[in-house]
């Protein structure tokens, strides 16, 4: 893949404005990128629009010693922070009207809460390293509408593990 722009210049023209850029405040050489390549064009401006590391925290926060997280408090964690950044983007669009910096903020949003899910799995579960998520369709393209569903591929070597058959 191509560099789209030096992420330290970028970054110090966005942080003058709001937290999720609007076209005016984008320079001119990722216009264009920015419908062609929503995600690298939303990453290449913004900052993330989740904080991985503080939802990992809360997630290691309900673990009870070697007792995995439930699920239920995992889900509802995940989901919390989903709901919150979507509004955050909803609000974000209303002002700037931008589609393409919408969809690839909102990949981007996926991406975050999906690592997170992924290294609870494998805090969970030995040998999570043989098993690899891919994104595909809409959400490989890094294009989140609104009310897309996540299209994840597993892929998992020939001959499976039990645990993996059972996760």
């Amino acid at each position: 893949m191509t560099k789209i722009l030096d992420l330290e210049s970028s970054k110090s023209q966005s942080a003058k404005a709001s937290p999720i850029a609007s076209p005016a405040t984008m320079p001119d050489s990722i216009a264009w990128h920015r419908w062609l390549l929503p995600l690298q064009g939303a990453m290449a401006v913004n900052q993330p629009p989740l904080d991985r590391q503080a939802i990992e925290a809360e997630l290691d926060s309900y673990a009870a010693g070697k007792t995995p997280v439930n699920r239920t408090k995992l889900l509802s964690c995940l989901r919390t922070h989903l709901d919150q950044a979507k509004a955050k983007l909803r609000e974000s669009f209303y002002h700037s009207n931008d589609g393409a910096v919408y969809v690839g903020m909102h990949a981007w949003v996926i991406d975050i809460l999906l690592q997170s899910l992924y290294a609870q799995t494998q805090k969970q579960c030995a040998g999570g390293d043989e098993l690899a998520l891919i994104a595909v369709g809409g959400y490989g393209r890094g294009e989140m509408a609104p009310f897309s569903d996540i299209d994840i591929m597993f892929l998992m070597p020939k001959k499976t593990i039990l645990f993996l058959v059972q996760f």
